[in-house]
């Protein structure tokens, strides 16, 4: 009897040893990995531009330095995307802008002014009729006139438009982008 019992006992520590052994080494392998920042999100170079159903973001750059010459060149700060929409209504003079998240609200929409362009940017975009887009290029406020590679910044894209006489205002995208 005293024989069964040992054996028992010995196939259960040879099971626990072969199996420990496996997993510590995948607990190193995994904690390398780890060292070496393969799981680190923040090393990614994507940048994310999430839009709503009925609206379009893509192509989204956030530009660290002058791109292009002349009338076409983009300064640093600024974030260069397309933007669309497909809500069924035409839109008429539109103002497109960044907003940076840690922007105040009031009454549901950011402190910002539409209207009022930085000096040489360009983000109103006379009409847009539904299922189309346009290239835009918002300025981001706050920003210097140098902004390193790898900058990042979060926020949203709104717009201000007319539908029909009035006056209109909706968040077309959230932004999630690092300086290129």
């Amino acid at each position: 009897m005293m024989t069964k019992h040992r054996t028992r006992a010995q196939s259960a520590m040879e099971y626990l040893m072969t199996y420990g052994w496996a997993i510590l080494i995948i607990a190193v392998v995994l904690g390398a990995l780890f060292a070496l920042g393969v799981f680190n999100q923040s090393g990614l170079s994507a940048n994310a531009c999430v839009a709503p159903a009925g609206f379009y973001c893509e192509n989204a750059i956030f530009y660290h330095g002058v791109v292009g010459s002349g009338s076409g060149s983009v300064v640093p700060g600024n974030i260069v995307l397309t933007v669309g929409q497909d809500t069924g209504a035409a839109w008429q003079n539109i103002f497109f802008v960044f907003v940076p998240a840690g922007t105040g609200y009031t009454s549901g929409l950011p402190n910002v002014n539409f209207a009022t362009p930085p000096t040489g940017i360009s983000y109103a975009v006379g009409n847009m009729n539904t299922g189309s887009s346009t290239q835009v290029t918002l300025p981001v406020t706050g920003t210097s006139s140098t902004v390193s590679i790898g900058t990042t910044e979060t926020g949203e894209v709104w717009a201000q438009y007319m539908v029909g006489g009035n006056v209109e205002y909706t968040q077309i995208a959230s932004l999630n982008i690092k300086a290129t």
